[in-house]
């Protein structure tokens, strides 16, 4: 028998700035400032698959095994955003 479900795809974006500036005074005297920007969003998706006979994909957890068979238990999530902002 041939199981429903496979590998789902987990969309996330990655957005990254960074921005140096360094200026010299003179010889002896520079400065140097950073700012840096990051945004992550992730998501976690489950599929349309169903269990023949079945309304829903069944969860098998084997606890004592650490084994885990179907569907994502956290699934699904939307919109997991992060933003970190970072100046020196």
């Amino acid at each position: 028998m041939d199981f429903p479900l496979g590998k789902l795809p987990r969309p996330s974006k990655q957005r990254l700035f960074s921005y140096t500036l360094l200026h010299t005074f003179t010889s002896n005297l520079t400065n140097e400032t950073r700012l840096a920007f990051r945004r992550s969003e992730s998501s976690t998706l489950t599929g349309d698959a169903v269990f023949p006979g079945l309304t829903t994909l069944p969860n098998i957890e084997l606890l004592d095994l650490g084994l885990d068979i179907g569907p994502n238990s956290n699934a699904p999530q939307f919109g997991k955003y992060w933003n970190k902002i970072k100046g020196t």
